[in-house]
């Protein structure tokens, strides 16, 4: 089996001009074996699933045997930094304007909430040290050694938006900054970024919202701006790493759980957090230059599944209806993922097969992917083999007693690690409209500037002033039903030039 490509790490900038190349490439699949628990060790279990701590893990069993090459196998021995290590590039992705998403695969207890939260309760005792300031707390956060993926990423995330900060100053204090042509300050300082957080579980096939006072089920639809999305799901405004992981622990608290023969608090619904990141050009700087953008918004999806789990005929005559319902439906949602999988490795083999012998693509029964056969699936129709940077962190539990279960995961791994994805920058334009108010809004207060300017320097009064606003007034309301001569042919002063230029391109 291949080990599936790694994507580049890229460096964190909202400029056109320094985005990383277009992320092209396979899923990126990790494995992570956790340590043998005190009751596998008990029980005299011996251990049959190894990771060689590079890229290989297999499973060494009399009945079972097989190996699968990965981005990253990762042994018992690696720590929660070994985890984060392997997926941290995709924050600066993030910022860079793409989607990512990040997965925790697994059989029921081998270690999925573990690596994307970690110890909550330790995280949060370290983020609110009294005396601490923001970033402070942060930077604990993310050295604490139990801090899983999530928490690590919001810390990450809003020290690089911090950093950006610093450099703008930096860039905005440095000679030359406000001078004429010194347009990365310009763009520097015309970038605002807002951070968003929701969260919501796929319960018995359901999505519901995690945060919301009284949750009832989410109608799951599907948009060209916004993908697949679940209607009325909350976005948290965030303005720090402590706010964000506020609202994650919240939604963590929320989680349907249920104890089980293998857990003490194991999931019983998928979890899926969301990340979002907006960052709006200022509408002059964008339309400025050429290429420029005025809104980004990209996503960041955690994912931390339900894990799945033998269905025992004897103990199962003991258990409740409700429990019953919950295996059945997190055992069928997990079967279309895996029929998902496999069925985009199908395409992207068969495309990749056609593209060599120079045929048109795939036939039709290769290119269906049955998304829509589970609510899981089509939410997360975006992150597996769409518009996403995507990493996958396949759990396994060491024991021979789930080695059957530890086999169907190195089968997932190594169908994942055949899928492509096609990320790419999600960014758009402001509405027509929008931008001609916007620029109509700073040319007319350029244009006084530099009025008053010349009335004082020829000495004279400001009898003129109302006549000319009127004649202003006018060639904008030319300009904005689509007659730009008027603007054309006015004394403009050379800084203003260009966003007559734009208006002109941008009737409404």
């Amino acid at each position: 089996m291949a080990a599936a490509a790694d994507g580049a790490a890229v460096a964190a900038t909202p400029r056109a001009a320094d985005r990383p190349p277009r992320p092209d490439g396979g899923i990126r699949v990790y494995a992570r074996v956790r340590p043998m628990i005190d009751r596998e060790v008990a029980s005299g279990q011996p251990r049959v699933v190894f990771a060689d701590g590079e890229g290989a893990v297999a499973i060494e069993d009399a009945t079972y045997r097989a190996r699968c090459e990965v981005s990253r196998a990762l042994a018992p021995k690696a720590s929660q930094a070994d985890a984060w290590q392997c997926v941290a590039d995709v924050v600066p992705m993030l910022l860079a304007g793409y989607n990512a998403t990040v997965l925790a695969y697994g059989h029921t207890s081998s270690g999925k909430t573990f690596t994307l939260f970690g110890d909550m309760a330790q995280g949060i005792d370290a983020l609110f040290q009294p005396g601490s300031s923001g970033a402070a707390q942060s930077a604990a956060l993310a050295m604490h050694p139990s801090a899983g993926i999530i928490p690590r990423a919001l810390a990450t995330v809003f020290a690089s938006l911090r950093a950006e900060q610093d450099a703008r100053r930096g860039e905005a204090a440095s000679p030359g900054a406000g001078e004429a042509g010194a347009g990365p300050a310009r763009e520097a300082d015309a970038t605002e970024t807002r951070v968003f957080v929701s969260a919501l579980q796929v319960y018995n096939e359901d999505a519901f919202d995690l945060l919301a006072a009284s949750p009832a089920p989410l109608e799951v639809r599907e948009s060209s701006e916004e993908g697949v999305f679940a209607t009325g799901l909350q976005e948290f405004e965030v303005t720090s790493a402590e706010e964000a992981l506020g609202v994650v622990a919240a939604a963590a608290q929320a989680r349907v759980v249920r104890e089980t023969e293998y857990n003490m608090r194991s999931s019983r619904s998928h979890t899926l957090i969301q990340l979002v990141v907006e960052r709006h050009a200022d509408a002059a700087a964008a339309a400025e230059e050429d290429g420029a953008v005025a809104l980004t918004r990209s996503r960041l999806s955690l994912v931390d599944l339900a894990g799945s789990e033998r269905w025992d005929t004897r103990a199962a005559s003991g258990w409740a209806s409700a429990r019953v319902s919950e295996l059945t439906s997190i055992n069928s949602s997990l079967f279309v993922l895996t029929k998902v999988i496999a069925a985009l490795a199908r395409r992207d083999q068969a495309s990749k097969a056609a593209g060599a012998a120079g045929e048109a693509g795939a036939d039709a029964d290769a290119s269906h992917v049955p998304y829509r056969e589970s609510v899981l699936t089509r939410l997360l129709q975006d992150g597996l083999g769409g518009n996403a940077v995507t990493c996958i962190f396949c759990t396994l539990t060491p024991a021979k007693e789930a080695v059957a279960e530890s086999l169907n995961t190195l089968l997932f791994a190594d169908a994942a690690k055949r899928v492509m994805t096609r990320a790419r920058v999600n960014d758009s334009a402001l509405p027509d409209a929008v931008v001609v108010r916007r620029l109509r809004a700073e040319l007319l207060a350029l244009r006084r500037e530099n009025l008053a300017l010349r009335e004082r320097a020829a000495g004279g009064g400001g009898g003129g002033a109302a006549s000319q606003d009127e004649a202003w007034e006018g060639a904008y309301g030319a300009a904005g039903r689509g007659g730009a001569g008027a603007v054309a042919a006015l004394p403009l002063p050379m800084a203003v030039q260009g966003l007559a230029v734009a208006l002109r391109e941008k009737p409404s």
